[in-house]
Order: structure tokens, then sequence, then C-alpha cells
């Protein structure tokens, strides 16, 4: 987002993820081309990923400090079509952790 947004560095907080997924390779916006697929989550959990995640004016609040700056979500409406992230759908409930593997399903 941070060559999209001309700012320093974009705090992931605005989106106020429910689960962010840390990847080997490093692909902007690749969580789009999982839509419609699934995937596990360590041992227990399987989630289908079901569309995209529109964005309101709260991604326009610093977490840090409560200021405004409106040009976030400018941007992620001109450069994204106001889509940031992606939703899924929990198939199998269970513990997630930090640092378990996530695998893509086909």
């Amino acid at each position: 987002m941070e060559d999209l947004w001309d700012k320093d560095k974009v705090d992931l907080r605005r989106f106020r993820p429910n689960l962010f997924i840390s990847l080997l390779d490093k692909k902007p916006f690749i969580e789009e081309e999982w839509i419609g697929r699934r995937i596990k989550i360590g041992q227990e959990v399987d989630m289908e990923f079901v569309g995209h995640c529109k964005r309101c004016m709260i991604i326009t609040v610093d977490p840090e400090n409560a200021e405004r700056d409106p040009s976030l979500h400018k941007t992620v409406i001109k450069e994204r079509k106001n889509n940031f992230g992606v939703y899924a759908s929990v198939i199998k409930t269970g513990d997630i952790h930090i640092d378990d593997e996530v695998h893509l399903m086909d």
C-alpha cells in the first residue's frame, strides 16, 4: 500500500484485520486471486475466501493518535476500487496460533 499512498508507512491496524497472514513471497493484493479457494490454518481451521472487503472512512483514523487523514481512503477508492483485503468464511473452527502454517488448497 505504501507504493500507492504518498506516506512513509501504512499502519495495518487502520484496516482492522481479523487475521494477518505473512507470506514468503510478497505479492501485493495476492489474496484477491484466492477468492473462491480455501486455506487450512494449523491443524484445525479451514476457511474459504468469499469476496473483496470494501473500505469505509474508519481507515482515515490513525490508531496512534486518532488524527484523520482522508487521503488514504481516497487512494483506496481511486487505486483499488475501494477494495482492500478479502472476506473469508469459516468452514471448520478451531484454535489459531501465532506462527501456524497456512496452506492454500486447490
